[in-house]
């Protein structure tokens, strides 16, 4: 009985000793110390020697995040799907600046190259590679949570915000609709439609739309105003709310076109709140608080 006694303690020692092993494992590198490196080298990055970042998440055997990122003659494209919504941006220098940072500065020392748990909270797995001429950079993680690892947690920060996946805290108004502007502008001929709406002292509003594009063959500036009762405005409100347009930039820029159409947005209400937003050939992630209110716009139009 002492020697069964004995046998049970030493396993029952060895599994805590293998779960803590395990937890150690997924967050620090004290062993196989393979010396100090970095996902990309700042001289390397200075010189602007192309690379590859590549990051792909499943959980429960589904994908979840695939994120990109390769640096072209001086250009970045990202590229990020998540939960199944693709969305791809290009870079300059300063816009990639932030994860650039992360992957020249964090010492890769710190991180095992195979992080795995039998954890049975999380069934995931996830890797990241970072190609780059001279050096190369890997992670690979089995049921460990990618977020523990400050340079993924970055990478998906990164991407997050990025991509506006972030919500603000800012309320929304809370005021009546007074005034919405919305204007497309061409490249090579700046002119375009444009939808406004003005609050009227008798609670209704006056929806006014112009296109000046047919002057450009001659033809007179197209120019329609529509009444409508104060129900339009509600829409509208109810429209921008749950499309957050407070959340939106105060401007989007497509780096390295030439030649392409710009918008701008306005809006003001009886509560002294008001949000603008403008681009250049990009725009917010989800757009769908202006254009429902454009949808509905067009069409009063229509059946004008």
């Amino acid at each position: 009985m002492k020697y069964i006694l004995t046998l049970l303690a030493v396993i029952v020692a060895a599994l805590l000793f293998t779960q803590c092993r395990t937890t150690k494992t997924a967050v620090t590198n004290n062993e196989n110390h393979h010396g100090e490196e970095k996902a990309l080298t700042g001289e390397q990055f200075q010189e602007k020697k192309d690379f590859i970042l590549k990051f792909d998440l499943t959980d429960n055997n589904l994908p979840v995040r695939e994120i990109s990122m390769r640096c072209r003659s001086g250009y970045y494209d990202a590229y990020y799907k998540r939960d199944g919504d693709a969305n791809v941006r290009l870079l300059d220098d300063r816009g990639a600046k932030e994860l650039v940072d992360v992957l020249t500065h964090i010492d890769m020392s710190t991180y095992y190259r195979e992080n795995t748990s039998n954890s049975k909270d999380i069934s995931n797995e996830w890797t990241l590679n970072v190609d780059q001429e001279g050096s190369n950079f890997q992670m690979h993680g089995v049921n460990v949570n990618p977020e523990d690892y400050p340079i993924v947690k970055n990478i998906i920060s990164f991407y997050d915000y990025l991509f506006e996946y972030n919500e603000s805290n800012t309320p929304f108004a809370t005021g009546k609709l007074v005034y919405f502007h919305y204007a497309i502008r061409g490249s090579m001929r700046p002119g375009g439609p444009a939808w406004e709406v003005n609050a009227m002292p008798d609670g209704k509003y006056k929806f006014t739309y112009t296109d000046d594009r047919p002057t450009f063959q001659g033809k007179p500036e197209e120019v329609k105003e529509i009444i409508c009762d104060a129900s339009l405005g509600d829409e509208m409100y109810n429209f921008m709310k749950e499309g957050r347009v407070q959340d939106y930039r105060s401007d989007y820029y497509a780096v390295g076109v030439q030649d392409g159409s710009s918008w701008s947005f306005s809006a003001r209400f009886s509560d002294g709140k008001s949000y603008r937003s403008s681009g250049y050939m990009d725009g917010p992630r989800d757009m769908s608080g202006v254009n429902n209110c454009l949808d509905l716009l067009n069409k009063l139009l229509k059946e004008e």
